[in-house]
């Protein structure tokens, strides 16, 4: 597993689940090099957050606000 598997995987997805058989690798990577991500995803104005327990869970969260449509109820049908 290398940084930018992890990276792209959180990037198409916003978040890794530890309990999820197919991303564990990715989740257990991220959890030993999350200083490295967190660097990262800072310069790229997004944050990483880490909720190791209960949900083991890692996810982007989008400071800016940017590439978000806001869309009434029936627009986003």
């Amino acid at each position: 597993m290398e940084m930018r598997d992890v990276a792209n995987y959180l990037i198409n997805h916003c978040f890794i689940m530890g309990e999820s058989e197919e991303t564990r690798e990715r989740y257990l990577y991220a959890v030993n090099h999350q200083d490295e991500l967190k660097r990262l995803f800072l310069s790229l104005g997004y944050t990483l957050v880490v909720r190791p327990s209960p949900l083991k869970v890692i996810m982007l969260v989008n400071e800016n606000e940017g590439n978000q449509v806001k869309l009434k109820k029936y627009e986003s049908i």
